[in-house]
């Protein structure tokens, strides 16, 4: 499900080494030679993977080395996985539960989205200092965050213990929330996450709607692939459902076109502004309609076809005088009023501007006006 790197198991030496460092960090006491003893048969049983000794050193200072090791050899599992084992069976309910439902979120998280994993359960802020405690959570001082393979560990227990739809709808209502919220705001990444976890509750719909408003907001920082990748999966969830509204198609597709636009891929753009229009028409959205004409003057004055950019805007400009959106209008004559200038026909360029000039005094426009 997540991506991994294998590497190479530690030797006994480096091992070793690695668990004094822990020892001491964790101020872990070993008391006997019998305690002593158990160090090196803990360090074999673990199979040279630092992070199953990450965990158990934690495990060993609250309950000693010896019943450490007792608890390791009851289990048929070595290496990694006798470590999550261990470590998962010494949690509480609460804990178990809070751990696995964290899994949903592949982005380092903080305080509240943890919350709100757990949202009518008291003890949530005990549990997470457990988790972190236990090396089960990494917390850089501001938000929380797994390593891949126990994140991957939680998640199928989540899995095992039920159904994880409703805990992804948690974490994108959380970050719809906070992303909607104009005096909190989000980050690109939450941003990204938020489309994802509406893929993964299930909710196709909204999934699809949300991938749709990334256009608009991140592409004009560049994130045009992570969008791109978002649009074609949620329009192929769109095309799958019998009763999906043929204007979400047409949104996608016309999202997708300004993406390619954007990348100077004109012909794609044009393919695929060509044909979000059949949905539009079929919807009877004719203000949809006009701005996927706009986009087609706009690319082909981008090509410098300026004769078939003309026919688009005529095209558009029509549209929005028959459905009285006068700031379409506006925008429609000054774009002509450009590909006009940049065929040289002054006086026809001045003639759209002049046009252009008049529509936004009507409309209020003042910053349209004042460029």
């Amino acid at each position: 499900m997540w991506p991994t790197v294998e590497l190479r198991p530690l030797d006994d030496e480096p091992m070793t080494e690695l668990f004094s460092l822990l020892a001491r960090a964790t101020r872990l006491k070993i008391p006997t030679q019998a305690d002593w003893d158990c160090v090196p048969r803990i360090i074999d049983h673990l199979e040279g993977h630092p992070l199953a000794l990450l965990l158990v050193v934690p495990l060993a200072k609250d309950h000693g080395l010896r019943r450490t090791w007792r608890e390791l050899q009851a289990r048929p599992l070595a290496g990694v996985e006798a470590a999550f084992e261990l470590s998962f069976n010494r949690l509480t309910a609460l804990q178990q539960q809070l751990f696995t439902r964290l899994s949903v979120w592949t982005i380092p998280f903080d305080w509240e989205a943890a919350q709100a994993m757990l949202p009518d359960e008291d003890g949530v802020d005990a549990a997470l200092d457990v988790l972190k405690a236990r090396a089960l959570l990494t917390w850089d001082g501001a938000r929380y965050s797994f390593h891949a393979l126990l994140r991957q560990y939680a998640y199928q227990k989540l899995e095992e213990t039920g159904d994880p739809l409703p805990v992804h709808r948690l974490a994108a209502d959380n970050l719809q929330a906070k992303i909607t919220d104009p005096e909190r705001g989000g980050t690109p990444d939450e941003a990204l996450e938020e489309v994802d976890q509406w893929e993964k509750a299930g909710e196709w719909e909204r999934f699809a709607r949300r991938a749709d408003a990334l256009v608009g907001s991140l592409d004009r920082m560049g994130y045009w692939p992570e969008i791109g990748q978002r649009l074609e999966r949620a329009r192929a969830a769109v095309r799958d459902r019998l009763d999906a509204d043929p204007k979400l198609e047409a949104r996608l597709l016309n999202s997708l076109g300004i993406l390619a636009s954007k990348r100077a891929e004109w012909d794609r753009a044009i393919g695929l502004w060509e044909k979000a229009l059949p949905f539009y028409t079929a919807s009877g959205d004719e203000l949809g309609q006009g701005a996927v004409l706009g986009n087609l003057g706009l690319v082909y004055a981008d090509k410098g076809e300026w004769d078939r950019a003309i026919e688009f805007y005529e095209k558009n400009l029509a549209m929005s005088e028959r459905v009285g959106d006068i700031h379409g209008m506006a925008k429609t004559y000054g774009n002509m009023g450009s590909v006009y200038a940049d065929k040289g026909e002054w006086d026809r360029a001045i003639e759209f501007y002049e046009q252009a000039l008049e529509t936004m005094e009507r409309a209020g426009d003042i910053r349209a006006l004042a460029q």
